[in-house]
């Protein structure tokens, strides 16, 4: 059960920034994800993968990899790319995982 009460950018939390100083969010807008234009199911699926793990901010800012994994039950691999070091067998991983 999801209820309907979404974390916003209030009074209290107008003072959150980017690193640079660049404002994050304006009143009344999601405080994490959003959707483009009046869509609600970003946030309700953020919200019922919060309530599942407990709170939005053990999933906040992490990487998407097990998010993917407990979506769909695959395993995720990240891929740091550098110049010239390039994982070996990339396309044939990336093939793999269509099986």
């Amino acid at each position: 059960m999801v209820d309907n009460y979404f974390p916003t950018f209030n009074r209290n939390v107008n003072r959150v920034r980017k690193a640079n100083g660049e404002e994050l969010g304006k009143e009344g807008q999601p405080i994490f994800a959003a959707a483009y234009g009046n869509e609600l199911w970003v946030a309700l699926a953020e919200k019922a993968y919060a309530k599942a793990h407990h709170g939005y901010v053990i999933i906040a800012g992490g990487s998407c990899g097990p998010t993917m994994r407990d979506l769909c039950g695959a395993p995720a691999y990240t891929y740091i790319f550098e110049e010239g070091n390039y994982p070996e067998n990339l396309w044939e991983n990336i093939i793999e995982g269509e099986a």
